[in-house]
């Protein structure tokens, strides 16, 4: 399981069966996150999205980030949805 704050930029992943913290990825340098998903072809694989555009990619098995990118924004707009397979 996956969580961050409200206005947050790290993410915290968590044992689902018993919500113990596995890690936490501190997202210095980045906007806040609003939204966290998966997919399921890659259950292993987490997508975060930051308002500002940017994208990273955790390895659930790793514990890794394992690819970062950014999604070229017009001015004023947020990220705030997204979604892979």
């Amino acid at each position: 399981m996956s969580s961050c704050g409200q206005d947050s930029s790290e993410i915290k992943l968590y044992v689902t069966t018993s919500l113990d913290q596995i890690t936490n990825f501190p997202g210095y340098g980045v906007s806040p996150v609003r939204f966290i998903c998966g997919t399921s072809k890659v259950k292993k694989l987490r997508m975060v999205g930051h308002v500002a555009g940017e994208l990273r990619f955790i390895a659930i098995d790793s514990l890794k980030e394992e690819l970062t990118c950014r999604v070229d924004l017009m001015e004023r707009e947020e990220l705030t949805a997204g979604a892979f397979t």
